[in-house]
């Protein structure tokens, strides 16, 4: 059965860029989430501090991931991070740790910026306390990278701007700038903890704290948020134009984060400022375009982070992909089947179709993404019922009301949908050996 939705294109519109490549600046902002339906909150005062021209918005834009390394490859390659295959830093390290041959964008995956320099542009990538940033920068023509914030020295903001521009305003072009920022997520944290009396070490919390803590948390948190948008501002402000080059601007989150609020594993607190877990919070992120021809207005159905791809060799005038990219042009009319946005994380598999998200959970102790447990594990979780949650997101964005018992339907479509995308489409070509993944199941954190 297929689940059949409405959605909506509103401001997206076929068309062409004229024969004239564009300047592209993209701008994500890690730790900042996409508001509840209806209900202004930390996006919003992003964006009214951004103050960024009328574009095109998107209420369902998804995270493949809720961490910023894999967010960031899958943004970088157009595919999910299991399919290159691709795993993230360790939470942990000692001195004698070696990071697995997992963690980096294999050689013979193209990149944006290597698409893009064999159509003659310059490029250059920005990081600001992206945990694995110097594993993103290889194919970019050049690179700054900014250190971890912590709580007596903060995100370096003015330094952000200065390499931007600096680069941008030097460089004839064609030109692709990418900054990354964790400051909202990395600097939260540490304000959020020290405006409320928490010790650097205090991550857990009982779910009585984590309820009381939540109001102050959310309102630190929006402060914060407005913060980072007026640092967006700055910096897309001394961005100088082009005389005869159109510019397209590419502004959103790069994964989410969850508060003192509970998850559906199943009705669990989740410590504070966390993003180690599916959830519609941590996953879905705002995303907003503007370019000459697009017009303003809002898409509603599931998109995801890895479209940034291609919408941005189109404007680049890249003919040909090369193969394995998955997402599609952002700002094209999207083909009649239901639209779909998957994300994956350790044990955890989620797709969003419509209003619903499902996310399954193998509960496999030491496995991560690109163990083949997972996957296989797909097949017969509907049969065994474990490890299944269904909500409607758009009227549950905190996912308490659970609906895969009343909604046996949907709960299918959406399972077989899921196992569609585990297994054609984040695949990986050459899996991992079985020395490989032995070296992964016993190494806390590689994901």
């Amino acid at each position: 059965m297929s689940l059949s939705l409405a959605c909506s294109d509103n401001g997206r519109e076929s068309h062409d860029i004229d024969g004239v490549p564009h300047d592209i600046v993209v701008v994500l902002v890690n730790g900042l989430r996409a508001d509840a339906s209806n209900t202004p909150g930390a996006e919003n005062a992003f964006f009214e501090a951004a103050d960024l021209p009328d574009g095109l918005r998107f209420n369902a834009a998804y995270a493949q991931a809720p961490t910023p390394f894999l967010s960031m490859a899958a943004v970088l390659s157009g595919q999910y991070p299991s399919a290159l295959p691709l795993c993230g830093p360790k939470n942990t390290s000692t001195a004698n740790d070696k990071p697995p041959s997992c963690f980096k964008i294999p050689d013979n995956v193209y990149t944006l910026p290597e698409i893009l320099a064999a159509h003659d542009y310059q490029t250059h990538l920005v990081t600001d306390g992206i945990p694995g940033a110097e594993r993103l920068e290889e194919n970019f023509s050049s690179w700054n990278r900014e250190g971890q914030p912590t709580a007596s020295d903060p995100p370096f903001a003015e330094e952000v701007r200065t390499h931007a521009s600096t680069w941008w305003n030097a460089t004839e072009g064609p030109r692709l700038l990418v900054v990354a920022l964790g400051d909202l997520s990395l600097d939260q944290k540490y304000a959020i903890k020290t405006e409320i009396g928490l010790t650097a070490n205090s991550e857990a919390l009982t779910e009585a704290d984590q309820l009381a803590l939540n109001d102050r948390a959310t309102e630190v948190y929006w402060r914060l948020a407005r913060e980072s948008g007026e640092h967006v501002r700055q910096l897309i402000e001394s961005l100088e134009p082009h005389p005869e080059r159109p510019k397209l601007t590419i502004v959103g989150g790069l994964s989410g984060t969850s508060l003192a609020e509970t998850s559906p594993y199943p009705g669990q607190p989740v410590p504070l400022l966390s993003s180690g877990l599916l959830l519609d919070r941590t996953l879905r992120v705002p995303l907003y375009i503007h370019g000459p021809n697009i017009d303003a207005g809002t898409v509603t159905e599931p998109v995801e982070l890895l479209d940034i791809l291609p919408t941005v060799t189109h404007f680049a005038g890249v003919k040909e992909r090369p193969q394995g990219i998955v997402g599609t042009d952002l700002t094209q009319p999207q083909p009649a089947e239901d639209p779909v946005a998957y994300s994956q994380f350790g044990d955890m598999r989620s797709i969003r179709m419509g209003p619903y998200l499902l996310t399954w959970r193998a509960f496999i102790h030491g496995a991560g993404t690109l163990d083949p447990r997972v996957s296989d594990g797909i097949a017969t979780s509907l049969q065994i019922g474990r490890g299944l949650f269904l909500h409607d997101v758009t009227q549950d964005a905190l996912q308490q009301s659970e609906l895969k018992t009343s909604h046996p339907d949907v709960l299918r479509a959406l399972l077989v949908e899921l196992y569609r995308r585990e297994h054609h489409f984040a695949a990986p070509e050459h899996p991992l050996s079985p020395e490989e993944l032995d070296v992964l199941r016993s190494s806390d954190g590689y994901w």
